[in-house]
């Protein structure tokens, strides 16, 4: 969201009014929030050759999930 806008991230969740630990976990990778985020980066940048096969599976499910979700919604506004 940051990108999209051009507002730092820090800004936007100091705005949103989000739990200290949420805060944490999206800024500086800290807590359970953290290591999920640091899970995801991977996957993004394809670097999950140190993850198991079944993580990968399951992040590839959602991710095309989340990919049709959005279709959907997007195709909801085209009118």
């Amino acid at each position: 969201m940051d990108q999209l806008e051009g507002v730092e991230l820090d800004t936007i969740l100091s705005e949103a009014g989000l739990d200290k630990s949420i805060t944490e976990g999206l800024l500086f990778g800290k807590g359970e929030l953290g290591k999920i985020m640091k899970v995801i980066e991977s996957f993004e940048n394809a670097r999950m050759e140190k993850r198991s096969v079944a993580l990968v599976e399951a992040l590839n499910k959602d991710y095309l999930s989340s990919v049709a979700w959005a279709q959907e919604m997007m195709s909801l506004t085209d009118d």
